[in-house]
Order: structure tokens, then C-alpha cells, then sequence
């Protein structure tokens, strides 16, 4: 059972700390959750935290090289040099590293396998693209009045605007939502990774922009799912205002 704490920041460390988990490459969320929990089992790591860069094992077991280097070995007879796996040559190679235990040289077994994605961390691409989704659905359902009121930006803050590329944790976040698009998940952002949108890459960094919005968000959807405050369409829909409160939260507090 996974149970949600809510903690109140002033500004200021909410800013120190949100660039804390940004120069570990990871979330607030994640970041506040491994440090409680190394309060309490301070021995125990945690495992859905990739030890050093995650991407290749300092050791395998007896078995472990024995199954990898026989699969290596099946390839060798499959592969004809043309695909991603090599020619048989290489299979054989990579056969051979396991089978002697070169750790050294697991580097080229492991190459293309990235280190997980937790929980918390999919879980947070899911929640962001849910959150687009109401945002731009209850923006279309308001009236002209409502809209004019909100301004021009905000037909601009509704919309969603992807993750950096370039940034490590962002990167792989946006790796995930494109495969979420990929399986028919979440079509109506599916515009937001085409080729026009650079497949989703914002050339700047958002997390904190979207966890900051999301704290907006959360505590108002949860209390219409609750009282079942359907609108006028029929469904769950922001309110002009509501819309406001959570776009106004891309804005850092430092700067309002």
C-alpha cells in the first residue's frame, strides 16, 4: 500500500531543493521519498535507485553468464550483419566476454539497456499528460467571456510542451511518453509529438514547471472526483478560475 504525505515548503527551500533533485537528475517527489526513506532504514538502499550510472552491472552470477553468453551464441547462428544485433562475429565476441567474465567488458553487452524508470518517476509522465488533457478539454468547454478573461497566454499554458531532451532524467521521461503515445494512450496530445513539435522535445527544461502545476491540480480534481461535480458537458471540467490557478503555477514563485 503506497500512501500519499503532504508537505508544506516555504519558497525558498521549496527552490533549494527542487535544484537539489534537479542536479541528481531526478524529481522533488523522488528526491523527498528516498531521503525519508533512508531516515527510517538507513541501511537498506533503495532499489528502485540505479547504482552508479545504472547501465551496466558490476558483476553477474555463474548463471546469469552462462544464460546471457548461450543467447549470444543462438544469435550467432540467427544474425546476418544487417541488423541492430551485429554479425555473428560480434555475437561470438560478446559470447566469449561472458563465458571468461570480463567485467570490464560488459560494457558492450549492456550498451543499449537504460537503468529503470520508477514508479514514482512513470507514474509522473502519466499524471502530467492526464493533467493536459483536462486543461485543454475544460478550456475549450468555456465561453468566449471566460476566455477573454483568462488572456491570450493562457491558450498556450493548456497546451502540453514536452520535456527536454537534453536534460538525463527528462530525456528518458520523454522516451516514456512517446512510447505511451505510441501504444493509442493519451490521443489528444498526440499532436505534441510529431514532427512540427520535435516529437515532444521542449528545448528547456519543464519538471518543475509541471510538479508545480500539479500540486495545483491534484487537490482539485481529486475534490470534483469526490463530490462528482460533473459540468455542463457532462464530464469533470475545470472552471475558468480553476484553469487559472493551475496555469498561473507554471510562473515560478520567485518571479510573480
Amino acid at each position: 500500500m503506497v500512501t500519499t504525505l503532504t508537505v508544506r515548503l516555504d519558497d525558498r527551500v521549496h527552490s533549494e531543493l527542487s535544484g537539489l533533485a534537479r542536479a541528481q537528475g531526478t524529481t522533488l517527489s523522488e528526491l523527498a521519498r528516498r531521503t525519508l526513506g533512508a531516515v527510517v532504514r538507513p541501511g537498506e538502499a533503495d532499489q528502485s535507485v540505479p547504482s552508479g550510472s545504472g547501465e551496466v552491472p558490476a558483476a553477474l552470477t555463474t548463471i546469469e553468464r552462462h544464460q546471457i553468453a548461450l543467447l549470444h551464441r543462438i544469435l550467432a547462428r540467427l544474425v546476418d550483419g544487417s541488423g541492430t544485433d551485429g554479425d555473428s562475429e560480434y555475437q561470438i565476441r560478446m559470447a566469449e566476454v561472458l563465458e571468461h567474465g570480463y567485467a570490464a567488458e560488459y560494457d558492450d553487452i549492456f550498451v543499449a539497456i537504460e537503468p529503470e524508470l520508477s514508479r514514482s518517476e512513470t507514474g509522473l509522465v502519466m499524471d502530467v499528460l492526464d493533467m493536459f488533457t483536462h486543461l485543454e478539454w475544460s478550456y475549450e468547454q468555456l465561453d468566449d467571456a471566460e476566455r477573454e478573461a483568462l488572456g491570450k497566454w493562457a491558450i498556450n499554458a493548456v497546451r502540453f510542451a514536452g520535456f527536454d531532451l537534453n536534460h538525463r532524467l527528462e530525456g528518458r521521461l520523454l522516451y516514456f511518453a512517446r512510447h505511451l503515445i505510441e501504444q493509442d494512450k493519451w490521443e489528444r496530445l498526440a499532436v505534441y509529438f510529431d514532427d512540427k513539435h520535435e516529437r515532444g522535445n521542449s528545448h528547456s527544461r519543464m519538471l518543475d514547471v509541471y510538479e508545480r502545476m500539479l500540486e495545483e491540480f491534484n487537490p482539485i480534481w481529486r475534490q470534483k472526483i469526490r463530490s462528482n461535480q460533473l459540468g455542463s458537458s457532462g464530464s469533470y471540467t475545470l472552471t475558468a478560475d480553476e484553469i487559472d490557478r493551475v496555469v498561473k503555477a507554471k510562473i515560478h514563485p520567485d518571479n510573480r
